[in-house]
Formats: C-alpha cells, sequence, structure tokens
C-alpha cells in the first residue's frame, strides 16, 4: 500500500509534467503575431497554476480544486516556501484563464515575454526544489521533490483549534 507522502509526491510530478505541455504551447506559439493573446494567455496561466500546484505537493499540501493564482501562493506561504512572484504578479494572470476565452473584444494586450519570464522563473525555481534539472514526460518516475523537509503533509489553510 503507498503512503500519502508517496501520493503527494506523484500528485507533484503529474502536475509538473502537465505544466510543461502548457510550456511548449508557450514556446511554440508564442512569437507567432498570428495566435491571439488569449491562446497566449490562457497557457501562461495554466502553466503557473500547475507549476504551484506541484511546489504545493512537494510541501506536502494536497493541491486544491481552485484556480485562483494569489490562493495558491498564499498556500505555499503557509508551507514555508517562497515561489518568484508575488500574489499580485499572479493574480494579474487570472482574467486569461477564463474572462478573456469568453470575451469577444480584448480591451488588455498581453505581454508575452513578461509572461514566457515568469512561467520560466516558476520552472527554475521548482526544478531548484528538486534534484531534477528539467521535468517532462519522459523523466523518469523518481519523486519530484525530495530535499524537502519531512513535513509530508499539511493541511489547507483554515480555522485551527487547540485542546491544550
Amino acid at each position: 500500500m503507498s503512503s500519502p507522502k508517496h501520493d503527494l509526491h506523484d500528485v507533484a510530478d503529474r502536475f509538473a509534467r502537465k505544466a510543461r505541455s502548457d510550456e511548449i504551447a508557450l514556446e511554440k506559439l508564442g512569437d507567432d503575431p498570428d495566435v491571439p493573446d488569449d491562446v497566449i494567455g490562457f497557457h501562461t496561466q495554466q502553466a503557473v497554476e500547475k507549476l504551484l500546484k506541484a511546489a504545493l505537493a512537494c510541501a506536502g499540501v494536497a493541491p486544491p480544486r481552485i484556480h485562483d493564482l494569489g490562493e495558491l501562493i498564499a498556500l505555499l506561504g503557509d508551507a514555508d516556501l517562497s515561489p518568484p512572484a508575488s500574489a499580485g504578479e499572479a493574480r494579474a494572470l487570472v482574467p486569461w484563464a477564463v474572462e478573456f476565452r469568453y470575451d469577444d473584444v480584448l480591451d488588455e494586450r498581453l505581454d508575452r515575454a513578461a509572461a514566457r519570464e515568469a512561467v520560466a522563473r516558476l520552472r527554475a525555481w521548482l526544478d531548484g526544489l528538486s534534484p531534477r534539472k528539467r521535468i517532462s514526460p519522459q523523466t523518469s518516475h523518481r519523486p519530484l521533490c525530495p530535499r524537502l523537509p519531512q513535513k509530508w503533509w499539511r493541511p489547507l489553510r483554515g480555522p485551527t483549534t487547540s485542546s491544550a
């Protein structure tokens, strides 16, 4: 029987691999002026979300089924991890996940270079938590983040009770 710790390592690895798919889309499409900003913005937001969730799983936190990047960053802070993006920077990507996909008129332009840089910084940070240098679908199935402290399970933020 597998332990919850092992399961969270698997979750981290899956999120990191799925983020790599969005990173590949950004690499291939990011400089193409015929590809609309909403497509690039969507893949940027998705890559960031999945990388943050991979880091949460590395820290022993079961990633919640939310898309609020600022909240994910706050949860990482609760787990004593500091990603290379502020909650404000991350929240700026949130509209690209949903709102702009369904809006016919885009009033905002995406800074594609800044978007790619944000994803690259986050990937480098996540890779720094791991002995692996790059996560890809072909990577072996060793745990993603064995160098983190042995705090393998942390509850999500919420009210705490003390039985002192």
